[in-house]
């Protein structure tokens, strides 16, 4: 897996990406390939940098992800960070991208991104995580979450993938 192409990317999510970073180049920080199966590797990599573009590939072949606005670094407490740009998608088995979907009625809704020690989370609520990925990155799953009312990324509810590779991209200018 490598989806350093960024038109290929963009041409995936069109609109998606907020406009201020559409024209700025990604560059690699993490990769399963490179830096091994580690969450705590994959802290490291990233440090401060913000925002980030991260990309899941199963071994079945799905393709799925999400646009971090906050670092994505390891938090000392299991709360959840980020700001209502984050948003998930799923590139493959199909095309689909899910923003923030704001009610002020419901906990989950700004639930964005959780750094734990055992494990990284992007949304809740509903029938859980939108992404979830375990400590050695090597399984991920994919459930519907209030937070962005997705469908499951994988194409099926609750369903635990094995992971094939992970990369997360910076947005720079040069």
């Amino acid at each position: 897996m490598h989806f350093s192409d960024r038109s290929r990317i963009y041409q995936n999510l069109p609109h998606a990406v907020p406009a201020r970073f559409r024209l700025l180049n990604l560059d690699l920080v993490f990769t399963t390939r490179e830096h091994g199966h580690n969450l705590n590797t994959l802290y490291e990599k990233c440090g401060d940098e913000e925002p980030l573009l991260l990309i899941v590939e199963t071994l079945e072949g799905h393709v799925f992800g999400a646009f971090l606005t906050t670092a994505m670094s390891q938090r000392d407490s299991k709360k959840y960070h980020g700001q209502g740009e984050v948003f998930v998608f799923s590139l493959k088995p199909k095309a689909a991208q899910y923003k923030w979907c704001i009610k002020e009625d419901e906990d989950a809704d700004s639930s964005f991104i959780m750094g734990a020690i055992d494990y990284f989370s992007v949304g809740a609520g509903g029938e859980g995580n939108a992404i979830w990925l375990n400590y050695d990155l090597t399984m991920t799953a994919s459930s519907r979450s209030a937070t962005f009312e997705n469908e499951p990324l994988c194409g099926e509810s609750k369903r635990t993938f094995q992971v094939g590779g992970v990369e997360v991209y910076r947005f720079t200018d040069g």
